[in-house]
């Protein structure tokens, strides 16, 4: 389990995938997508985004998914996962995992 409290956020907009709204937390050698909106769907744009983050990064965590964000990740191969959230959760829950170089 990782905290949290040395993250970076990474916010979307004009100079950064201008196709979404939201943002996303560096975490370690990872990143949660999190707070995402494609202002376009169906337009391929969140498999784009994934496929560049897993050359980035060695996991990608993506909690509560959309319907649609969920049947993309399965496509791209991630795995359900439940794990702990911490404060100001402190609750078990699911999330999207994909882990670089895991079987």
């Amino acid at each position: 389990m990782q905290t949290l409290n040395n993250y970076k956020m990474i916010e979307f907009g004009e100079n950064f995938h201008p196709e979404f709204e939201g943002y996303m937390c560096e975490v370690e050698n990872g990143i949660i997508i999190s707070a995402i909106k494609s202002k376009e769907k169906g337009k391929g744009h969140f498999s784009k985004l994934v496929k560049e983050l897993k050359d980035k990064y060695a996991w990608i965590k993506i909690p509560t998914p959309s319907n649609q964000m969920y049947e993309i990740a399965l496509h791209l191969g991630f795995k359900l996962k439940k794990e702990w959230f911490p404060e100001p959760f402190n609750c078990e829950g699911e999330l999207m995992l994909w882990e670089k170089n895991v079987n």
